[in-house]
């Protein structure tokens, strides 16, 4: 990917701030996850598997599947009121 970026007209800042935004969002939602998910194992309260910090990293996790849908139809919309 990196070469065939480097053979097109892409700017390099318009790459490197686009490959920084969705490694940084991806890395985020994982780290969070794996680190909650590790957290409850470690500490061998199961219970602590009903809570609300695991329960936002997992929708964190399967919304992070959708991001280029919605990323896909906020380009497709119409923009109201903009000349």
């Amino acid at each position: 990917m990196n070469f065939g970026m480097g053979l097109t007209r892409v700017r390099f800042w318009d790459y490197f701030v686009g490959t920084a935004l969705g490694i940084i969002v991806g890395t985020f939602i994982f780290t969070f996850f794996v680190g909650t998910v590790k957290d409850v194992w470690s500490s061998g309260q199961w219970g602590e598997l009903i809570s609300w910090k695991v329960f936002f990293s997992l929708a964190l996790f399967v919304f992070s599947f959708f991001i280029p849908k919605i990323v896909e139809r906020l380009k497709a919309s119409p923009r109201v009121g903009v000349a």
